[in-house]
């Protein structure tokens, strides 16, 4: 997972639990904890690193980041600059005019998500007037650059959704 820099929760997700499995059917995973206090601590050791010269562990915001990190006897720890401003952009775009032109324009999103016919119109629409085709993207909660993604052609996907539904 270190070198991998694969997050201690991979060892919860179904996907990684069935391939192992696969792999072995006989093999008990162990739990994060497990990496956290035992692992972490050995990866340490064995990659000949010292706290004391300079290291720094890297993590999002999560309380469970801290104590997992405390209990390795880890130190410096920083919390990760792009989760810090992800919560700040996810708490700026909760703001009342933001919130709802990114529900106006979620809703312009679904609604060509849901349709096939629309999408093929909206394909049509957009070669006529000599854009480039794409798809439009619905963002994700989790991921801020996914609502600027999905408002850089607000006004298109306005105009594109008036014209495919009269057609």
């Amino acid at each position: 997972m270190a070198k991998d820099l694969r997050p201690f929760s991979v060892v919860d997700n179904s996907g990684f639990r069935r391939l192992v499995n696969t792999l072995e059917p006989k093999y008990a995973i162990p739990s994060r904890p497990y990496f956290s206090r035992t692992v972490l601590k050995s990866a340490v050791l064995e990659w000949g690193l010292d706290n004391n010269q300079g290291i720094a562990v890297v993590t999002d915001n999560a309380r469970n980041m801290d104590v997992a990190v405390r209990e390795a006897g880890l130190s410096p720890h920083i919390k990760c600059f792009a989760h810090t401003l992800n919560l700040a952009s996810k708490a700026g775009l909760n703001i009342n005019r933001a919130s709802r032109l990114l529900g106006r324009v979620r809703r312009v999103a679904a609604f060509f998500h849901r349709s096939s016919t629309a999408t093929a119109v909206l394909a049509t629409k957009q070669g006529m007037l000599n854009l480039p085709v794409h798809k439009l993207i619905m963002d994700v909660v989790t991921r801020w650059n996914s609502s600027l993604d999905m408002l850089e052609l607000p006004g298109a996907t306005t105009s594109y959704r008036c014209n495919a539904t009269q057609c």
